[in-house]
């Protein structure tokens, strides 16, 4: 490949690794929101069905922005070894590990959201008595 197909490459993986990680946020928000305004409301049926579906659902999204940061590490970790020079002023091998400890992070960041999201469910129905059901 050339270098500019390397370069686009990167590119499109970037783009593709930042709409997967606005996906999940939009799945945890939307999460949020359902058990902020509905939460009280709900069955305990409806309240474990919905966290089943938003847990596989949020998963999608987490494993594909994590799998599109080890692609963007095979990208950059191949544009060093094929053009080592041309790569250094791209700055592919700070790239590289730079990409692994976003990897890390960003996992991290999401489990901890997720973590917190199930907690914000069981804060908001530990409530669950002091709301009238007509309302």
């Amino acid at each position: 490949m050339s270098p500019a197909d390397y370069l686009e490459l990167r590119q499109l993986g970037l783009d593709g690794v930042a709409s997967h990680a606005m996906n999940a946020v939009s799945i945890l928000f939307a999460y949020l929101l359902a058990m902020y305004f509905a939460g009280k409301r709900l069955t305990t049926f409806q309240l474990v069905s919905v966290t089943i579906i938003y847990s596989i659902f949020l998963l999608f999204p987490v494993l594909a922005t994590t799998g599109g940061l080890l692609s963007l590490v095979a990208i950059n970790t191949e544009f060093l070894r094929e053009y080592s020079g041309l790569a250094a002023t791209h700055r592919a091998p700070e790239a590289v590990a730079t990409l692994n400890v976003i990897r890390i992070v960003m996992l991290g960041v999401f489990f901890f959201a997720y973590v917190l999201s199930i907690l914000f469910m069981l804060s908001v129905r530990r409530d669950k008595h002091d709301v009238p059901y007509d309302t």
